[in-house]
C-alpha cells in the first residue's frame, strides 16, 4: 500500500508551537479563574462562625484545561453537610446526656443563592434526649458555580490559547 509523508523542515531558530508559552498563557488565564472562583465560595461562608477557607488546582493537559475548588479548615466538614445536604437523621445525646440547643433556627444559605446571609438562633433553650432531624436541602454552590463559569471558561480558554500560537 502506497503512503505518503509530508514534512516540512524549519529552521532551528523557529518553533512551530511555543509550548512553555502557550502554558504560561493558559497557566495565567486559569490563574485568574481560579481566584475568581475561590471569592464565590468564600461569599458562601461569609456570614459563619465556623471558618472555611478555599483551595484551588489548576490541571493542564494536551486534552483538558480543569479548575478544582474545594474547601479546607475545620469547616469543611460542614460545608460538604450544606453543599450536598443532609437526609433526616436522628440526632441523640452523647454518653447518655441530655442535648440542649437553641429552638427558633433560621439558615444563612437558602437553595439557589450563593451568598450566606443574617441567620442564627432565636428560641428558647430545649432539652432532649434525642430529636429526630428533617434534614437539610442541599445549597448545591458547586453547581451554581459551575453554571455561572462554564460559558466564561471555554471562551477565556480559547482566547489565551490563540493569545499564545500569535
Amino acid at each position: 500500500m502506497p503512503t505518503i509523508a509530508l514534512k516540512k523542515i524549519m529552521p532551528k531558530t523557529q518553533k512551530i508551537i511555543d509550548v512553555d508559552r502557550v502554558r504560561d498563557e493558559l497557566e495565567g488565564t486559569l490563574e485568574d479563574v481560579k481566584q475568581d472562583m475561590i471569592k464565590d465560595f468564600e461569599g458562601t461562608v461569609a456570614n459563619w462562625s465556623t471558618e472555611v477557607d478555599f483551595e484551588g488546582r489548576k490541571i493542564i493537559r494536551p486534552d483538558e484545561l480543569r479548575i478544582i475548588v474545594y474547601p479546607t479548615g475545620p469547616g469543611a466538614e460542614i460545608w460538604g453537610y450544606v453543599n450536598a445536604g443532609t437526609r433526616p437523621h436522628p440526632i441523640y445525646p452523647r454518653a447518655g446526656g441530655v442535648l440542649a440547643f437553641q429552638g427558633g433556627f433560621r439558615a444563612k444559605t437558602r437553595p439557589g443563592s450563593l451568598r450566606s446571609g443574617a441567620g442564627g438562633r432565636s428560641g428558647p433553650t430545649v432539652f432532649s434526649k434525642g430529636v429526630q432531624h428533617p434534614g437539610t436541602e442541599a445549597r448545591n454552590f458547586t453547581g451554581q458555580i459551575a453554571d455561572k463559569y462554564r460559558p466564561e471558561f471555554a471562551r477565556l480558554c480559547h482566547n489565551g490559547l490563540r493569545r499564545a500560537l500569535r
